[in-house]
């Protein structure tokens, strides 16, 4: 399978954003948020596949209903990472093709 993989520099306002996009998108399509569309009419968005953009390129999943969920923070030792150190934090989400009633893709665009 293919990873897709970036990094970029975003402030905490447009990070926050992207999660809830996420969020959103990964909720069950009866659940998710009713989207305003360009023409202002309102609609909810269908499927059960998530779409997720990763710089240039875009990745879409299809995660069963339960999935293991995990949160990693690193805060490496300064004595290794220069001066100040780096943090971070991972959010994974993981789960096995079997569990998937249909079919189980990673579409890269």
């Amino acid at each position: 399978m293919a990873d897709v993989s970036a990094e970029t520099e975003k402030t905490r306002a447009e990070v926050a954003d992207y999660l809830r996009e996420f969020a959103d998108e990964l909720s069950p399509p009866g659940e998710r948020p009713v989207e305003n569309d360009q023409q202002g009419s309102s609609r909810t968005p269908d499927g059960g596949k998530v779409t997720v953009i990763v710089g240039n390129e875009s990745a879409t999943i299809n995660p069963p209903e339960t999935v293991s969920f995990g949160v990693e923070v690193d805060a490496d030792d300064s004595l290794l990472g220069g001066p100040t150190g780096e943090r971070g934090v991972t959010f994974s989400l993981n789960w096995s093709s079997e569990d998937v009633e249909t079919d189980d893709e990673l579409d890269i665009g």
